[in-house]
């Protein structure tokens, strides 16, 4: 997904109309959560801009540390380990257009979804909306960026057949034609899309009941606010959206190493499920899961990247 996700802060950029509207719901005994980024008086093209510029920023920051993530399940070893983190940038290229683009993508396409929700008489603000919405940024993120997802991984492989190593984009991108045409592009693709829409209802959903708990609002005052709900709501929402997230770096795994079969989910999470029982004590049973699953690093990585996405994003409007 994007790491720019965020919501506007509480009087900042609302105008006369949102005030109005947020008042009206509040007498009607509507919680009014806080409205997208595309209802405040930014112009399409100055939010689309500041969506981009803050993926950028955080995606090139934070490619050395997604790439040593992905070589860790890739070759099962541990996350700091120096072989993870050679060639760090390898890959930017890709990265940086890809979350770029789904930072930049995210708010208009949920508060599309908000607004089709509510046409079939979903309450504007509610819990069920904001589900809604999640899972239709989700889906269409994946959708759009999958292609450059699968050529981002061929390009993170330690070697392409030719025995060039590390590989370049268009080296990853013609690999990854040679290798499937069209499909081969698609790899992960309906993994990507269970993980995107699972992460991105919970994350809607958690970040309004996060904000509520901590603020009595769904809206927060001031960046720190919105940082420590983006981040925990991120959090929470990629360990739950954790086995298909499993799945999918199983899949690219094969994908970058130029196996002919790619496993489904279902033989991904079976593999899992096998493992698991494997593991005899509870506690290694734990520390599996949570080594798989990447709770910690990968849930870390999650967390961070939101918040900062929105801290540039908030400063960016």
């Amino acid at each position: 997904l994007g790491s720019g996700m965020s919501a506007e802060y509480e009087g900042t950029r609302g105008d006369l109309a949102a005030r109005e509207a947020e008042s009206s719901a509040a007498a009607a005994g509507v919680e009014e959560e806080p409205r997208g980024v595309m209802l405040s008086g930014n112009t399409a093209a100055h939010i689309l801009s500041a969506g981009f510029l803050s993926g950028m920023v955080v995606t090139a920051v934070l490619n050395p540390y997604d790439r040593a993530l992905f070589l860790s399940v890739r070759a099962k070893r541990r996350f700091l380990s120096a072989a993870n983190w050679q060639h760090p940038w390898n890959g930017v290229g890709q990265t940086l257009v890809s979350r770029s683009l789904s930072t930049g993508l995210y708010f208009p396409l949920e508060e599309v979804g908000r607004t089709a929700a509510h046409a079939f008489g979903l309450p504007d603000g509610g819990a069920a909306s904001s589900i809604a919405a999640g899972n239709f940024a989700g889906a269409v993120n994946a959708l759009l960026l999958s292609p450059l997802a699968a050529v981002k991984y061929m390009s993170w492989g330690d070697k392409l057949p030719s025995g060039d190593a590390p590989p370049s984009v268009y080296a990853a991108a013609r690999a990854t034609w040679r290798k499937g045409g069209v499909r081969a592009f698609f790899t992960g693709f309906q993994a990507t899309v269970c993980r995107d829409m699972t992460f991105g209802a919970c994350f809607a959903l958690l970040r309004r009941e996060v904000r509520k708990a901590l603020y009595d609002t769904p809206t927060c005052e001031t960046p720190t606010g919105c940082f420590a709900a983006d981040a925990i709501a991120a959090g929470c929402a990629a360990v739950v959206s954790g086995p298909f997230n499993y799945a999918r770096n199983r899949q690219f795994a094969h994908h970058a190493s130029h196996a002919l079969v790619v496993p489904t989910i279902s033989e991904s999470l079976a593999y899992f499920r096998a493992g698991l029982a494997e593991r005899r004590s509870l506690y290694d049973k734990l520390r599996y899961a949570q080594t798989r699953l990447m709770i910690g690093w990968g849930t870390l990585r999650v967390a961070g990247g939101m918040g900062l996405g929105a801290l540039i994003y908030n400063a960016l409007c």
